[in-house]
């Protein structure tokens, strides 16, 4: 009787985090995409459904995912319906993350590999957002990793009326990273990790609990998870599938110019107009390299601020600078200094 009142008593508990943190969202723009309701904080500690290896281990990675023996058919089928979709209906679309991903996914996997995470895991932020940096879901995520402002903040992202760090493709990356690695950590399964990405770690500790399940291949047709959820980790494979042999599913790959770039420190807040006009390139193309800015000014707090110009212009820019402050204030006032020096 004891046992039974303290169960009931967790399940309430749980279900009021899920009332107070939970959500979703599903990305506008695209297609209807998997939501992301990060809880923000990892909540539950649930035992580990298996042992946890070296997390680097991407073979590991790979076979928990593909090869794993505990993995039903209907989990395979599910891939293959998944593919299917990405190879008919929804190919279009595929093909623009395709065209997308070879501008963002380099950097974001030289990241993966910095943290010692399978390379495959930047696959998340295709679904997640189609690769766009400016993509923000109904329920407010944003960029190309999907960040909730609190899971967010949580790892380090900046937010203010000047600045959005979930819209940096390497700043938001090396969050999403974080917050992954400590998904694995605390749930011990990849399965789990991915779907809690999605669904949110609160959900999926619920989910295990009362299904009375301690990983995700009898949750593939449970009723306690959204169907988004359900096909998560299925929908993923799918893309890593066709990502890694494009030609064999019918998709073109077109090779985009990469997000390469320089930086310069900016003393004082500066319109990106002016700075533009010193590089001798487009307003556009400094927005697109600083996606982070919500105006077009640097923000005024941050001194100096790391501004990306386009790649092999830094120099210019500084020769440009130096030039104009014999002649105007227009960047900083503290070429007033220089001249009467």
């Amino acid at each position: 009787m004891i046992k039974l009142i303290f169960y009931l008593l967790i399940a309430g508990m749980l279900s009021l985090q899920m009332l107070f943190l939970g959500g979703c969202s599903t990305i506008e723009g695209d297609m209807d995409l998997p939501s992301n309701s990060q809880d923000g904080v990892i909540l539950i500690q649930t035992k580990p459904s298996e042992p946890s290896p070296p997390i680097v281990d991407a073979s590991y990675f790979a076979e928990q995912l593909f090869e794993s023996p505990d993995v039903p058919a209907l989990a395979h089928s599910r891939v293959a319906a998944q593919i299917e979709y990405f190879s008919t209906t929804g190919k279009p679309i595929f093909q623009k993350w395709l065209d997308r991903s070879s501008r963002f996914l380099p950097l974001m996997k030289e990241i993966f590999r910095e943290n010692e995470l399978p390379e495959d895991l930047v696959y998340v932020a295709m679904l997640e957002s189609g690769l766009r940096t400016n993509a923000v879901s109904r329920s407010r995520a944003v960029g190309p990793w999907q960040f909730m402002s609190i899971t967010a903040k949580t790892y380090g992202l900046k937010i203010d009326r000047w600045i959005d760090e979930r819209r940096d493709p390497v700043k938001s990356t090396k969050a999403a990273a974080l917050y992954l690695r400590d998904l694995y950590k605390h749930f011990g399964s990849w399965r789990l990790a991915l779907a809690s990405y999605n669904a949110g770690e609160g959900r999926i500790a619920r989910a295990l609990f009362l299904s009375q399940d301690s990983d995700m291949p009898d949750l593939y047709v449970s009723t306690i998870l959204r169907q988004e959820t359900r096909n998560y980790v299925p929908r993923l494979l799918a893309a890593i599938l066709i990502a890694r042999d494009p030609e064999r599913y019918g998709f073109v790959v077109r090779n985009g110019k990469a997000f390469s770039y320089d930086e310069v420190l900016i003393d004082e807040s500066t319109d990106l107009e002016d700075i533009a006009a010193l590089v001798g390139c487009s307003y556009e193309d400094l927005r697109d390299l600083n996606p982070e800015l919500a105006t077009r000014m640097s923000p005024p707090y941050v001194n100096p601020y790391v501004l990306r110009l386009p790649a092999g212009t830094r120099e210019g820019y500084r020769a440009a600078r130096k030039i104009l402050f014999r002649h105007t204030s227009l960047i900083t006032p503290l070429s007033m200094n220089l001249r009467s020096a």
